[in-house]
């Protein structure tokens, strides 16, 4: 078999188990030796069929964020650039998300603090301020956000 069909048929046994960006995609066949030819023949090749999209992979890669690990925009955007997304995808990725969500991070941060807070329920109010600002601020949310998001729980008991 030709070196560049063993690189596709490589290239699609990965994609058919999980998704993957084309930077990700390139390293992995990279590693497994394959010429830099047969790799971008078969990256072009799988873009041109729509079975590599940075912009769908994006997607899907901020829904998982923001449902089974939430963090900030700021964290997820830098995550989706360590893994070779362009900055016009991760615009894009984010419009399309914003669009379906029809929430904005105070949002995300409040019901993030609001899971956090019940495991301090035990320590005093302060100690719970400072841990759950701690938290957030780890997951990336800006001061502004943070503040909205402890105001809101202030007012809520």
């Amino acid at each position: 078999m030709e070196k560049d069909k063993l690189a596709l048929t490589s290239a699609l046994n990965m994609i058919k188990r999980r998704w993957y960006s084309a930077h990700d995609l390139q390293l992995k066949l990279e590693k497994k030796d394959f010429e830099e030819a047969d790799i971008q023949k078969a990256i072009v090749f799988l873009k041109n069929k729509k079975m590599l999209d940075d912009v769908r992979y994006a997607k899907s890669w901020i829904k998982d964020r923001l449902n089974f690990n939430p963090k900030s925009k700021f964290l997820i955007n830098r995550e989706l650039k360590q893994k070779g997304i362009s900055p016009s995808d991760i615009t894009l990725a984010w419009q399309d998300i914003e669009q379906e969500l029809d929430t904005d991070e105070t949002e995300i941060a409040l019901n993030l603090a609001k899971r956090k807070i019940q495991t301090l329920k035990s320590l005093p109010k302060e100690t719970q301020k400072r841990r759950l600002a701690s938290f957030l601020a780890r997951r990336g949310y800006s001061y502004e956000i943070i503040k909205k998001s402890l105001a809101i729980l202030d007012n809520q008991d």
